[in-house]
């Protein structure tokens, strides 16, 4: 989805269907817009950004042992709300752009993106076994359907992304069992 100058409030077109989108907030390099007919935000780039750029760094606002919706995995009973928050509305993508690297806290941009695209992520690339699995809608070529967790998922595809060194890791322990 690629969106030009929305204001705060707007119906537009995208591939043959009205959408109404609002803006929520506005976070620099990103802006985060509620859906209004999917019921679902997104996180869209204001500007270009090239592939390797570091587009935020973030942190944990709080560490627990357990998986939530909105935590990001970073060990094994180890799981992070992200602070800064508006970090949580990026929404998976089976071809993402930026990628949480939890070991050094940045978000890293994948590939590059023009102004207006949606910036995604590929939810296995940190999260093992997922608190609550869903049919992926990205519309990518290479979508993966069911999204449950890296665990779920042949070391091969795993193999196409980059990942935590958590999730590196559990990929190896499993190759070895093997």
């Amino acid at each position: 989805m690629v969106i030009h100058q929305i204001r705060k409030h707007q119906t537009f077109y995208m591939k043959g269907k009205s959408t109404n989108l609002e803006l929520l907030s506005r976070h620099g390099s990103g802006d985060i817009y509620f859906d209004h007919a999917t019921k679902q935000r997104s996180f869209i780039a204001t500007r270009d950004i090239k592939k390797g750029e570091i587009v935020y760094t973030f942190g944990p606002k709080q560490v627990q042992n357990y998986p939530t919706y909105l935590t990001v995995q970073t060990g094994a009973d180890r799981h992070i709300v992200l602070d800064p928050e508006f970090l949580a509305a990026i929404n998976h993508g089976c071809n993402p752009n930026v990628w949480f690297n939890v070991d050094t806290y940045e978000l890293v941009c994948v590939r590059d993106i023009r102004t207006g695209e949606q910036m995604t992520y590929f939810y296995p690339s940190t999260e093992w076994n997922m608190t609550q699995p869903f049919d992926c809608t990205c519309g990518s070529h290479n979508c993966h359907g069911y999204i449950q967790g890296a665990a779920h998922l042949d070391p091969e595809v795993m193999a196409q992304y980059d990942t935590s060194k958590f999730i590196q890791s559990q990929l190896k322990s499993v190759a070895e069992l093997v």
